[in-house]
């Protein structure tokens, strides 16, 4: 008797670990795909000033879209400094 309920709780502590591993590796994908979202279809202006769809260049290839407030002085200071490294990094 005592070893049937050995059994019984092995059995249903491996049910449960499964479910419960299920579920875990479930809700990481979605996680997961909720970090990429779809982008609107917006015309910006690029560092060479010349204005593109964004919903078009964003499923090109791989992208960084950088969003800053042109009045606050940090933030242009941040994006002249992300134009000079991508203009090096075009260079070399």
């Amino acid at each position: 008797m005592d070893k049937r309920k050995i059994l019984l709780i092995s059995l249903f502590s491996l049910v449960s670990l499964g479910v419960f591993l299920v579920i875990l590796r479930y809700s990481i994908r979605v996680k997961q795909e909720l970090l990429f979202v779809s982008v609107p279809s917006y015309l910006v202006s690029n560092t060479n000033c010349q204005y593109v769809n964004l919903k078009k260049e964003l499923t090109n290839f791989p992208s960084v879209l950088i969003y800053f407030n042109s009045s606050c002085p940090i933030c242009q200071s941040e994006a002249e400094l992300i134009h000079r490294n991508f203009s090096e990094n075009l260079e070399t």
